[in-house]
């Protein structure tokens, strides 16, 4: 594969994956006040995750499927890939689904779904079209419009009158453990764990362990705009936040100021829209690029709209409504992405430090 990204282009990627539909629904949500603390949590054991596949992908120096048929040979090593293909499958169509629900929930309620989910996933398969370097490109173009959007819509919530309630966030370790366990996982799951997509995308660098460092860089910066996010979130609705579908979009729905500055929840739609266009993208592109090396095939280009028709039914009919995809999110997915995210990965690093032992 000749493609090959810079590291200003793998942060930008990186982070605007994670960014992504998070700011707007965090798994975490289901801890309550605990919320902040669920996400600490994620995030700390996402950082390992992290370390993980990078090392491995370090390593290796070639993407993942290559990676796993040359050192685990053709029958394991095709076993696993083909496992790898499968979760990023559902991974795709569980970001299409989100994508969708907090399309026809907030905005354009009596849209049908195919319609949202095949425009959008059409618009993503052209852009993907042109490879990761494409995909590159457009996230080091727009990511820092991304950011000051995410951090400025919280300056304004903060200047926003009567808003905020910080008694809210009292008492401060209100805990309970089985929800905490749970949002932590979950959250952890999605989106931290699934950071493993760019095990495919770090040895394209060209610099990999400058990109490797960076990467850390980048997940401890957005974890802390998540447990800042959250604390908003809980300071305006209070132990309401698990009741609230969308709270990073009802946050933004709520800013007032100097009766002005109203109504900007069109800046959130933007941070989602991007973040999730370049989620679903690097999917389409790891899927696509994993089989062309898992076939030997000579290019991914006309495996990508075959491809997005798998996805979008797999959406529509495994993804009927919301309510199913919240419970798949938080209780299914956590357990069936485990394997991918973290035994897969211990498993190869170890066989990695047994390889390179003199």
């Amino acid at each position: 594969m000749q493609e090959r990204i810079s590291k200003k282009q793998l942060v930008a990627l990186f982070s605007s994956y994670l960014i992504g539909t998070t700011t707007i629904a965090f798994s975490s949500t289901f801890a309550g006040r605990a919320s902040w603390i669920a996400l600490v949590i994620a995030a700390s054991f996402g950082m390992g995750a992290l370390w993980l596949w990078s090392k491995v992908a370090l390593s290796w120096q070639e993407p993942l499927i290559d990676g796993l048929v040359r050192r685990l040979g053709n029958f394991w090593g095709s076993i696993i890939s083909l496992c790898y293909l499968f979760y990023f499958l559902i991974l795709a169509s569980l970001i299409l689904s989100n994508i969708s629900a907090i399309t026809i929930i907030a905005f354009m309620p009596e849209t049908p779904p195919v319609v949202i989910k095949g425009a959008f996933l059409f618009t993503v398969l052209l852009a993907t079209r042109g490879g990761i370097e494409c995909l590159g490109r457009l996230a080091e173009l727009l990511f820092p419009s991304l950011l000051v959007v995410t951090v400025l819509s919280g300056v304004l919530v903060l200047s926003t009158p009567d808003l905020i309630r910080w008694d809210y966030l009292l008492p401060l370790f209100d805990i309970q453990w089985r929800k905490l366990f749970q949002a932590s996982w979950a959250t952890f799951a999605f989106p931290f764990g699934e950071t493993v997509l760019f095990s495919s995308i770090l040895p394209l660098t060209t610099d990999a362990k400058a990109g490797r460092r960076y990467l850390f860089l980048s997940h401890i910066a957005v974890a802390l705009i998540f447990v800042c996010d959250s604390l908003l979130q809980i300071a305006v609705f209070g132990s309401d936040i698990q009741q609230t579908v969308f709270p990073g979009l009802s946050l933004v729905r709520g800013i007032r100021v100097a009766n002005f500055l109203t109504r900007l929840e069109g800046a959130s739609v933007f941070v989602w829209g991007f973040g999730a266009f370049l989620k679903l993208g690097i999917c389409c592109w790891n899927i696509a690029a994993g089989l062309m090396q898992l076939f030997k095939l000579s290019h991914y280009r006309p495996l990508l709209f075959p491809l997005g028709l798998v996805i979008c039914t797999i959406s529509l009919n495994l993804f009927t409504n919301y309510n199913k995809t919240a419970v798949f999110g938080q209780f299914i997915y956590p357990i069936l992405s485990l394997p991918f995210q973290v035994l897969f990965p211990l498993v190869l690093y170890l066989l990695s430090l047994k390889t390179t032992k003199p």
